[in-house]
């Protein structure tokens, strides 16, 4: 699982040219996909918390929080099963079902008017995401090879950011136009686009190798768990994990309290430690043999160093998360974008735009506020212009350096949004964040494709989608709680920055020690054995 050394990359040029069709199709329709995602999901936390009378859902910051923890939590945490069977039963019929899931989903989604219903709504968009999310990371994976994968992992984000541009203008264009449900009813535009695209022009990409006879679907489907338990672990720790998630969520959630948590977490884990104990001395004949994978079989982790660097890298993803479901509602709340206006209507005013000037002067009459999706967006317009030639100096810097460095610049940002309080301050906060995510982001990507053997690539993008879970779902739990009690409660939105700044500096200390205790001292030995 060792990285072998770096060979020489190909240029920019011969670089593009090398990679396949299949390459660019599948990113096409990341484009659309990332449209429909993110032109909702970039005005979520106003529509959840925003006031009923103007057509939003009035729920709690809380509240909003948990849905955004839970649901991203599943949705990442899905593509575990859903790589392993589009390994399986093909790219491209796997693509299909995810898009007759998510059409409806998208359309559907602006239809609740409460907590629960939109909270299965938007499980249900989950479930034909996460159908998604391997296929075209796993199409990259497929159709790059050691000198391309650095610039090709580069197009790929650069993809995404494109699609994650598009989707919020559009998306509030049509809100202000026509209101929230125009929103929901782009998205399934754009999914449904796809179709087309998918039909037309997709062809399925070759994996590693081919299996000497077709495989029944049993077969599929155990060969599927096979794999997923050699990676992370067996069953008993699957559950043991996923019984503390829960209890975290309902503490999250408010519906038990933190100090009920702590005693029921402290009683599960120690007890199913405890079990472990007992299980190891009674020894093979005791339930612990075979393949360990029984539910009275010691918890055992599969791919130690893999899951480690899941846990790790869930740390950048809860400090990431924070641009998407904290800071609109932050600019909502705190921050006073006149200055962008005026800043605006100096410009054409300068320029001779007496036209423009004078429209920016109706709209501060008028008490207009600069929509926060469009402030957020400032981090996808900054990574459209540079991720590619970021990505081609990078391409020789080792992953792990490149992700503790895009962290700390992260942390920075953060730091920076703690005075966010006017609109140039808040897109200086965003344009610092982007230069930390085009540092690190795909780097994560990189690794794990580097160590990813090709004819289980979307099996192991499904296992690093485990990391964006868990990411996912503390970022969306401290949201809800930290600016439920200190920006609105305490009116102290600094502390929450400065809190989530110190977890992004945690993190980036976290990945540095993990680089000089495991992977140098197993790329060591690894080339001592090759010599």
């Amino acid at each position: 699982m060792v990285p072998s050394p770096a060979p020489e990359k190909l240029r920019l040029g011969p670089t593009l040219r090398a990679l396949p069709a299949a390459f660019y199709t599948a990113n096409l329709m990341e484009v659309f996909e990332r449209m429909a995602w993110y032109g909702f999901f970039a005005v979520s936390s106003n529509y959840l918390t925003g006031p009923v009378a103007e057509g939003g859902l009035g729920l709690t910051a809380e509240q909003r929080g948990v849905i955004q923890a839970i649901i991203p939590f599943l949705l990442y945490l899905f593509p575990v099963f859903t790589g392993a069977l589009a390994d399986r039963f093909g790219y491209f019929r796997t693509f299909f079902v995810a898009y007759s899931i998510l059409l409806p989903g998208y359309w559907l989604l602006g239809q609740p008017r409460g907590f629960w219903g939109f909270f299965f709504v938007f499980l249900v968009v989950a479930v034909g995401a996460a159908l998604f999310k391997p296929l075209v990371v796993g199409t990259v994976a497929r159709t790059t090879d050691a000198t391309t994968e650095s610039l090709g992992f580069g197009i790929f984000y650069l993809i995404v950011n494109i699609g994650g541009f598009l989707g919020p203008v559009i998306a509030g264009l049509l809100r202000n136009e026509f209101g929230w449900p125009a929103v929901f009813k782009a998205s399934a535009l754009w999914i449904g686009l796809n179709f087309v695209v998918l039909f037309l022009f997709y062809r399925e990409p070759q994996a590693g190798h081919e299996h000497d006879r077709p495989a029944s679907t049993g077969e599929k489907l155990r060969g599927a768990v096979d794999d997923m338990v050699r990676v992370i672990g067996n069953g008993r720790l699957f559950v043991t994990s996923l019984v503390g998630l829960v209890l975290l969520m309902l503490a999250g959630g408010d519906w038990i309290s933190w100090r009920l948590w702590a005693g029921l977490t402290a009683a599960w884990v120690g007890g199913n430690l405890l079990l472990d104990t007992v299980l190891r001395r009674r020894g093979p004949s005791g339930g612990a043999g075979a393949a360990g994978r029984g539910i009275l079989a010691p918890m055992r982790i599969g791919d130690g160093a893999f899951v480690v660097y899941l846990l790790l890298v869930a740390g950048f993803w809860a400090v990431y998360e924070q641009l998407f479901i904290t800071l609109p509602e932050y600019i909502r709340d705190f921050t006073n974008t006149d200055d962008i206006l005026l800043g605006l209507r100096g410009g054409a005013e300068a320029l001779g735009l007496s036209g423009i000037a004078g429209r920016m002067d109706g709209l501060l009459a008028q008490g207009f506020k600069v929509n926060p999706e469009w402030i957020v967006n400032v981090d996808s317009f900054a990574i459209i212009l540079l991720q590619i030639p970021i990505s081609a100096m990078l391409s020789r810097v080792a992953p792990f350096r490149a992700i503790v460095a895009g962290t700390l610049v992260t942390a920075l940002a953060m730091a920076v949004s703690a005075g966010a309080t006017t609109g140039w301050i808040a897109c200086l906060a965003v344009l610092i964040f982007s230069f930390g995510e085009m540092i690190a982001s795909p780097k994560t990507f990189e690794y794990v494709s580097t160590v990813a053997p090709k004819e289980k690539s979307a099996l192991y993008m499904g296992y690093y989608f485990v990391s964006t879970a868990l990411g996912n779902l503390f970022a969306g739990l401290l949201s809800g709680q930290a600016y439920g009690k200190l920006a609105r409660d305490m009116r102290r939105p600094d502390l929450m920055w400065l809190l989530f700044a110190l977890i992004a500096v945690v993190t980036a200390g976290a990945l540095w020690i993990y680089d000089r205790r495991v992977i140098r001292p197993r790329a060591a030995r690894a080339a001592a054995a090759a010599g």
